[in-house]
């Protein structure tokens, strides 16, 4: 389409530009999956903290506190692919579940790390984590996709997504975890 700009010179227009990014009918599930991105941003941003924490409680040396971020991106390396090809034989909704699922395991599985003092168990439930957290995010993109109209679903996804790694949420986190473990100063 043709379209003419302030010096009356035609330009090219996008169709792109004349579709609404967020779709009208389906703005609550695109608002809640977004939110979501957001909080599965939180488990990325706490593994630095995790370090320090898991170095101070465990004795531990530098190489084996870098395990941490093994174990976690592990999960994702792991997991993704398996997801998808879950995810194309039984849907986007069978992901999600299966998702929440191993999040939720993954997180009850510190409880009982915590109990027994075992740092191969935390790691164990770092990996279950991400493992969920794969699915979910491999479950969610096609969901944003299809939300709205197909010519704005990669800015759909970008918009969503951005939220993943939100800056605040490691400086919250670093100040929560930080909070009971600093010596006094009197």
């Amino acid at each position: 389409m043709l379209a003419s700009t302030s010096k009356g010179a035609p330009e090219l227009l996008d169709r792109r530009d004349e579709a609404a990014i967020f779709p009208a009918g389906n703005f609550l599930p695109f608002f809640l999956v977004t939110a979501l991105f957001f909080l599965w941003g939180i488990p990325n941003n706490l593994n630095d903290v995790l370090i320090r924490q898991f170095m101070k409680s465990f004795a531990i040396s530098r190489f084996q506190a870098g395990l941490v971020q093994s174990a976690f991106y592990i999960g994702y390396f792991l997991l993704a692919m398996p997801a998808a090809l879950l995810m194309r034989r039984l849907g986007y909704k069978t992901g999600f579940i299966i998702g929440l699922l191993l999040f939720g395991l993954g997180t009850f599985l510190f409880w009982p790390a915590a109990i027994v003092g075992r740092y191969g168990l935390f790691l164990f439930a770092l990996f279950v984590i991400a493992s969920g957290l794969s699915f979910l995010e491999t479950a969610s993109n096609p969901f944003i996709a299809q939300l709205g109209d197909p010519q704005t679903s990669e800015r759909r996804l970008n918009f969503s997504q951005a939220f993943i790694h939100y800056w605040c949420v490691d400086r919250h986190s670093l100040h929560f975890f930080r909070r009971g473990t600093q010596p006094p100063t009197d």
